[in-house]
């Protein structure tokens, strides 16, 4: 198999052994740090890249939030289609296959849904669910799939990665973007794909503009914010806050509070049965 996706090559052995032979479980659970390679590795699993839209493959479901209204959570609805696309044996090979990408987004009878799918599977199906915050799903969904760790890839092979992807930075932008992404391979090619570097020093100027703008002006930003139709935008935001903060926590204890509640402020930003104004304007307030 001609492997894309970079580092985790003993889930490489794995598969690629397993797919040839009898699979030890048709359920799968990927999990590990956010945008490091774990759906990239599901889909060229599947025999499928990243322009799933633009490509037939009727042995392969791709499920995510985006059909969803608020773009932030995976209903029964979605589910159910799963039930009836295994319900039909494979065309091209000797497995279908299911990936459900942020499966920690599934709704709770979405998830009770899948667990009927998961504990009696067709013998070619394999599901991969595919997350970084596992433990949102079901106990009894964690305990019907084989749980496969991908370990965040070390500084040195994400240099590797932001020099094959970008020959005019020097060393001292490499690193610094090595910093940034805390291991996360996913965002390196996001950032490059999108062009999108530059737009990380102006979102930490961003930042330390909010923390001297009066607590009105503050919430006024949230408000707009806070839109759904600006999720992505702020999603993109305060994951570019996070990175940028993270490094200087260590030596500064402000920081480091500050950070902390970026976190809860992703987390509740990821939850689609939270109020993401109120949380946005709690974090604002505290800065």
């Amino acid at each position: 198999m001609n492997w894309k996706t970079i580092g985790f090559n003993r889930l490489k052995k794995y598969f690629t052994k397993a797919l040839k032979g009898d699979l030890s479980a048709n359920s799968f659970l990927f999990y590990g740090q956010e945008m490091i390679g774990k759906r990239t590795f599901a889909m060229e699993l599947a025999g499928i890249s990243g322009d799933y839209q633009k490509q037939i493959n009727q042995d392969v479901m791709l499920v995510d939030s985006s059909s969803s209204e608020s773009g932030q959570s995976i209903s029964i609805d979605e589910v159910r289609k799963i039930k009836q696309f295994l319900s039909l044996r494979p065309m091209g090979g000797e497995h279908k296959f299911v990936i459900i990408d942020d499966a920690h987004k599934m709704q709770e009878p979405a998830q009770n849904a899948l667990l009927k799918i998961v504990e009696e599977p067709p013998a070619y199906a394999i599901i991969m669910l595919v997350s970084h915050r596992p433990d949102s799903l079901l106990p009894t969904i964690n305990s019907r799939c084989q749980k496969m760790y991908f370990p965040t890839p070390g500084k040195e092979e994400i240099k590797k990665v932001i020099a094959s992807c970008a020959g005019e930075l020097n060393n001292e932008q490499i690193d610094f973007l090595a910093d940034f992404s805390s291991g996360r391979t996913g965002l390196i090619l996001k950032i490059f794909d999108n062009d999108s570097f530059k737009e990380i020093k102006p979102a930490a100027e961003q930042f330390y503009k909010l923390e001297k703008m009066p607590i009105a002006e503050r919430l006024q930003f949230s408000a707009k914010m806070a839109d759904a139709k600006q999720s992505d935008k702020l999603d993109k935001l305060t994951l570019y806050w996070l990175l940028y903060l993270r490094p200087k926590a260590k030596a500064d204890p402000r920081i480091a509070k500050v950070v902390k509640n970026l976190l809860d402020l992703k987390y509740a930003l990821g939850q689609p049965q939270y109020n993401h104004r109120l949380a946005l304007d709690n974090f604002l307030i505290g800065l």
